[in-house]
């Protein structure tokens, strides 16, 4: 058989399939049957809506916003992310959303004027459907496949990757299923030919049911955006806060989140599972990382995206077994293993080399500042990982692979720095006490530095703008791994503009790099500098 019979063979054979008639009408739509088409399209795309933000909140399955978030943002380049961060802040996530969902019925309103057109022709309305059905599913699992795996309430990869496949084909039965029933029947005409003969109560209950629907798809889409809405942390929190105590209150600490929605975990159904290069593979319950040793770190945590004299900082008292002992419950690791591949129940996925899971000061927290761990924090277990930036200390963990071969990170797709350790960095968090300052009265500056597990061997303060420097007296160390605060005594000889500047020297003895850099790629740096009016 030549090429060309065999390629119009098989598109025959699919036609046949998809229900095409041996006969087609060869008629054109009419604007009436055109808009009902566009209708039923729009009935179903709201559907389609609706039925995803609100089984998003019945399974803990993400929504069409949220599984189009995570498949595009790992490839936005880390400088454009950021660029797009600092101009939309919270708008960013508010137009993902809504350009999500409405992109969806847009699409349904396109796939309701196809399917009505064939209907129209001719074409066997039931078996249509089903195949647009079955090919929508298809072809949306193969695009969202790789992120189906998040799910609020946890369980193990299995459960939630079914959970997901499960909850997008409900999606597209619901929007198909509407589209079929109120596009209806193909039009009927006297002896099977010549001009369409009218029926009132046929266009009644098509005008009924496309009313119904639009009602029934838009108020459900407004409740499950209002659901949404109100779970939704459209930006990060604590980018401008002060550091006012050396251990931040839960409720000051900073939050910084890939997610639209933040995970709820389900602990009955949560688990953690420890697989790869181990001799036992195993799953775990919360209980069973309480059973184990309990150790308790001091680790002041910082955002990647922090900048200079930003608030992404945070310093908190973390409780839980060591990494390497929850490992250690699946047997030995074999001699290849070079990384512990993490991922967590919203989809987030990140690698730590293997030393350092097994380090004794990398935890998988439980507690934190002596209470449970709390939600947007990553109950029920996460990792502290310090010396580097929060992107590596991931929350909401459900399972530990260790691999020979790394795995790049969700914010690793990006760009961002792979090993992510912090850069030194020192702010100002008050100058005076807050009264207007005046000449030839002392003043009190305070702030706090940072560098990670090389600590902090001193701070230097200026208040000429750089050109000559002092000692700051340094608070008492609280922690290896924690950030420490400065007091420099200053008092200004005369009124005017002062110009104050602060740099950290590390426990390597290496200065703080002066040279201003954005976030991206691997944190920022630069002398954080603020002008002071002295009266």
């Amino acid at each position: 058989m030549k090429p060309g019979h065999a390629i119009g063979s098989l598109r025959h054979r699919l036609a046949q399939l998809c229900g095409a008639p041996h006969d087609p009408d060869p008629g054109s739509l009419s604007h009436s049957e055109r808009l009902r088409c566009a209708g039923a399209g729009l009935v179903g795309g709201l559907l389609f809506d609706a039925t995803t933000l609100g089984l998003r909140h019945i399974t803990g399955a993400p929504s069409f916003p949220e599984d189009t978030s995570d498949l595009l943002v790992p490839f936005l380049p880390a400088a454009t992310f950021n660029s797009l961060l600092s101009a939309l802040g919270p708008h960013g996530k508010e137009l993902l959303v809504v350009g999500a969902l409405t992109g969806a019925v847009i699409a349904v309103v396109l796939l309701g004027t196809l399917y009505g057109g064939l209907v129209w022709r001719g074409w066997r309305p039931g078996r249509l459907a089903t195949v647009l059905g079955v090919v929508g599913f298809i072809g949306l699992w193969a695009l969202f496949g790789p992120v189906l795996d998040a799910n609020d309430a946890g369980g193990t990869l299995l459960r939630r990757r079914a959970i997901g496949a499960g909850t997008l084909a409900l999606d597209v039965i619901v929007s198909v299923g509407a589209v079929y029933l109120l596009v209806g029947r193909p039009r009927s005409r006297e002896g099977g030919a010549g001009p369409e003969v009218p029926d009132r109560r046929a266009f009644l209950a098509a005008l009924g049911g496309l009313g119904g629907g639009l009602l029934l798809g838009t108020g459900g889409l407004v409740a499950g955006f209002r659901s949404l809405a109100g779970a939704t942390n459209l930006d990060y929190e604590g980018r401008w806060s002060s550091a006012a105590s050396p251990i931040t209150p839960i409720d000051q600490h900073y939050v910084v989140s890939k997610n639209l929605v933040d995970p709820s975990v389900n602990v009955d159904t949560w688990r953690l599972q420890v697989d790869g290069l181990v001799r036992s593979p195993v799953t775990l319950t919360l209980d069973d990382l309480r059973r184990l040793p309990q150790r308790q770190e001091i680790v002041t945590l910082e955002c990647i995206s922090n900048s200079v004299g930003g608030g992404l900082m945070s310093t908190a008292r973390w409780r839980g077994p060591r990494l390497a002992e929850v490992i250690g419950l699946a047997g030995a690791v074999d001699q290849r293993a070079r990384f512990a591949i993490v991922s967590a129940v919203d989809g987030y996925f990140d690698s730590l080399p293997i030393d350092a899971a097994l380090s004794s000061s990398t935890v998988v927290a439980l507690t934190m500042n002596e209470v449970t761990l709390p939600d947007r924090h990553g109950f029920p277990a996460r990792i502290v990982f310090p010396g580097h930036y929060g992107e590596k200390s991931m929350k909401w963990l459900a399972r530990i692979e260790v691999a020979e071969h790394d795995h790049l990170g969700f914010y690793q797709r990006q760009g961002w720095s792979e090993d992510a350790g912090v850069r030194t960095w020192s702010r100002f968090d008050a100058i005076g006490s807050g009264r207007p300052l005046r000449a030839g009265h002392p003043a009190i500056l305070r702030g706090h530095a940072f560098a990670g597990t090389r600590g902090i061997e001193s701070v230097q303060v200026s208040t000429d703008g750089g050109t000559t420097w002092g000692e700051a007296d340094l608070d008492a160390a609280i922690s290896p791994y924690a950030w420490r605060f400065f007091t420099s005594h200053w008092t200004p000889s005369h009124p005017g503009t002062y110009v104050l500047v602060v740099r950290a020297v590390d426990g390597a003895g290496a200065l703080q790099e002066e040279r201003r850099e954005d976030s991206p790629p691997r944190g920022s740096s630069g002398f954080h500098s603020v002008t002071a009016q002295v009266v």
